[in-house]
């Protein structure tokens, strides 16, 4: 499931993030619930009233349950991992206590691990 939010401009595409206290997607610290995994950061333009014009505002896809890349700290095996949330802020961990999700296996001829970075995901927050 995704849904559309504000976010924060250090927001980017795979980082694990939380709500802020004014309902905008921050990178994920520990100090708050994880709320999901961004996707498709992008500015949208946004008109709150109808008297008012539209604004800029940086938005993001926030994935709950579902398909993603997530923003790993570390490789990955090729035959895919579960993941949690890393001392980094918004950075997934294979080491990480509290498992959120799983990298996707690659197909079966291909050995290679996955590299630190954007790597396909399935989460699962609800």
């Amino acid at each position: 499931m995704k849904i559309t939010q504000r976010r924060a401009a250090e927001v980017i595409d795979g980082m694990i993030v939380s709500f802020s206290d004014t309902n905008t997607l921050e990178p994920h610290d520990g100090s708050r619930p994880v709320a999901g995994v961004a996707q498709d950061c992008r500015v949208a333009w946004i008109q709150n009233d109808d008297a008012q014009p539209p604004q800029e505002e940086p938005v993001a896809e926030l994935v709950v349950d579902g398909a993603c890349s997530v923003l790993l700290d570390e490789q990955s095996p090729s035959q895919g991992a579960a993941f949690g949330v890393s001392s980094a802020a918004g950075h997934a961990s294979i080491g990480a206590a509290v498992k959120i999700g799983r990298t996707l296996p690659r197909s079966w001829s291909n050995t290679d691990p996955y590299e630190a970075g954007l790597v396909p995901a399935l989460i699962q927050l609800t």
